[in-house]
Parts: structure tokens; sequence; C-alpha cells
């Protein structure tokens, strides 16, 4: 019984991912177009490379570049607003012509994927086999999402998974450095779950997140100067608190507590009441015994910036609940799976963020951490959930 329940989450997930890469091949067209967020990577690495790099965040001289490299930007809010050193990832890219760049970055992307999977199966001893989780991976909206749209979550989640394995392993300094390193990419995230590390007391932790993430902050510093300093700090972080923000970006595209509040109660009370919710969350966080997968699904919902794609993470609490072997959770999976493949947006704020919240709640009923030497592995309490 146990053994068909679980493989109606790989038949779900099967099912999805056939779906899903038939629409991708339909609408890739449209990534090399330039109708993509890879544009703005693209072109903020070119800026670097020619010696722009103290104008990065000049909005209008970012969308000349756009138009000169790529073309005629005919989706919105392609501006680059990530810290300056995540160009670095991008420079190689910088060389090539803009559909090139964009071929050899998925396949890259997709590189990581397995890479991932690879760690993932072997991080669950073997409960949920790489082939599986690779193949199921492509059933998990977001993954598509940032293929689609040319996202830089394949590498943050690489980078996570990395953390997963050594703060697991007991490495907590070297945990604590790959969430840090993840700053360049999504440094929201890492402000959450350095929180999280300093309520569990893992200190050493801690210290790994501040120091790789302080060097990436010199490191952006350096590259656009005081001024391009100011230009990102008024243009980009000042405009992150306005629903209409010229950057494109719009609190009702948040798969987290942010969003939801917004699909509920619009702009009213907005910031302050994600905050009571964000501030109870991490009190009750606080009480429960640390697990990297729990760690995972509370930045994500915590996160004051989580797009689809971000989502990409929650593949790590996913297949760690679908390991547990618990009937009701991985029915639980597979409802997950299914919510997130619904199209319209409220709907879909409702379909993905209160299923997390409950993923968050399953990870603390159905996880242990225990110590086994020095290694430490994670096993399933077989709780019953009446």
């Amino acid at each position: 019984m146990l053994k068909r329940d679980i493989d109606i989450v790989w038949f779900v997930g099967i099912i999805f991912a056939v779906l899903n890469v038939f629409s991708l091949s339909l609408l890739f067209a449209n990534s090399l177009a330039g109708r993509t967020d890879f544009r703005h990577l693209y072109t903020a690495a070119y800026m670097v490379r020619t010696g722009h790099a103290h104008q990065l965040y000049d909005i209008e001289l970012q969308k000349h570049y756009q138009e000169e490299l790529v073309g005629p930007d005919h989706w919105p809010g392609t501006i680059f607003t990530h810290p300056a050193i995540e160009t670095l990832w991008f420079l190689p890219f910088s060389y090539m012509p803009y559909r090139l760049a964009v071929v050899v970055f998925n396949l890259l992307n997709i590189g990581c994927l397995w890479f991932a999977s690879v760690l993932i199966a072997k991080k669950l001893r073997g409960d949920v086999s790489a082939g599986r989780i690779f193949a199921f991976s492509f059933g998990w909206s977001p993954i598509v999402y940032a293929l689609l749209f040319g996202q830089n979550s394949f590498l943050l989640l690489l980078l996570f998974v990395f953390s997963w394995r050594a703060f697991d392993d007991g490495k907590e300094l070297q945990a604590g450095m790959w969430i840090g390193l993840a700053s360049t990419l999504k440094p929201q995230f890492v402000v959450v779950a350095l929180i999280i590390f300093v309520l569990w007391k893992k200190m050493r932790a801690s210290a790994g997140v501040l120091v790789a993430g302080g060097l990436a902050a010199v490191i952006s510093l350096l590259l656009v100067g005081i001024d391009g300093g100011k230009d990102y700090l008024l243009n980009v972080i000042f405009q992150m608190g306005y629903s209409n923000a010229v950057l494109g970006v719009h609190p009702h595209d948040m798969l987290n507590i942010r969003g939801l509040v917004y699909g509920l109660l619009g702009d009213h009370h907005l910031l302050v009441i994600t905050g009571l919710i964000s501030l109870a969350s991490l009190v009750w966080i606080a009480r429960q015994r640390a697990n990297f997968p729990l760690l995972v699904g509370a930045v994500l919902l915590l996160g004051y910036h989580t797009l689809p794609h971000d989502c990409m993470l929650w593949l790590i609490p996913i297949m760690t609940l679908v390991a547990t072997r618990n009937i009701r959770v991985v029915g639980f999976v597979a409802l997950f799976v299914i919510g997130a493949e619904v199209p319209l947006f409220f709907v879909e704020v409702v379909s993905v963020v209160l299923p997390s919240m409950v993923a968050v709640y399953l990870l603390t009923r159905n996880l242990a951490v225990t110590t086994d030497g020095d290694n430490t592995r994670e096993a399933s309490l077989a709780m019953s959930l009446n």
C-alpha cells in the first residue's frame, strides 16, 4: 500500500513533467527573443566587463544596453536589481552572442539540477533515486518557470544542497559559508537563514554566513564604487517597499507570507501585518529542533521577496517528506505539486503558500535530527498525524 501511494507522487510528477516540458518547448522562442529575466543578467555582466560597473544601477543606461545587445524589451520590469557581485557568475556568458548564451546557460542549469538530484539522493541514503528526483523536478512548476525565464535558481538550489550536506555532517561553519555565498544571488533568503541559525544557537553557522556574506557585500561595493552603492540604495532597495515599484516587482507576485497578506488585504498595513506574522513564526521556529529542510521552508515563506522560480528550493523539503514514507505526508506532497500548477495567480498564492505552511509544520512532526558518530542523519519519526 505504501509503495503504491509513493508511486502516485512520482506519477503526478511525471505527468506534469511531460506537460511542462512540452510547454517549455513551445515557449522557449520567447527566451531566445529576449522576453526573459536572463536579458538583464546578461546585460549587467556585459556592463561590468566593459567598464560600466559604476553605472550598473542606472536604470535608463541598463535599458539602453539591453536594447543594443538583446533587442527591444517587450516585457517591462527586466531590470538588474541584484547585488553587483552576481554579475561575476555571468561574465563568461557576456562574451557570447545573446541567443547562444541563453542556450548554454539553460544547459548548465539542467546540469546543476542533475548534480543537485544526485546529492539529494545521497543525502536521503537511497530512499529516493537521483533519476526519479531529476524526472520529478520537471513536474515541479518553479523549475520549468526558472528555465523559461532564464533565472539563477538552479545555482541557488545547488548552494543550498551543499549547505544541507555540510550542516548535517556537523560542519556548521562550512554550511554557513555556503549560505553566505548564496547572498550573491538572493540576499533576502540569507538574512532569514542567518536569523534562524542564531535562534537555533548555531553560532559557527552564523559566523560562516557573516563571513561569506560580508565578503560578497565588500566585493559588490568595490565593483560599483560609492556612487554605484548609492544608486543601488535609491533605485533598488528604497523602491522595494512599494507595490507598484518601477522595477516591476509586486507583492502579488510573491509566493510567501507577504504575498498571501497582500492577496487578502492589499496594501493596507501590509508591512506591519507581514512583520508581525513573521516575528511570531520565528518565535515558533526557535522552539523547534534544528533541521535544514525546515530552515529552507521557513526561508521561502518569510523571505521578503519570494518569486515562483525561487520555490525551486522547495525540492529539498519535498523530497525529504517523500523519504519519510508516511502515507499521509506523501499524499499531501502530491496535492502540493498539483497546487503549484494552478494557473490563476491569486488562487496559486493560496494553493502554494498555504500548503507551504503545512509542509513546514510536517517537517517538525516527521523529522528528527539524530547523531550517529560523526555523521548526522535525518530519520522519520513515523508519527501519526491524528
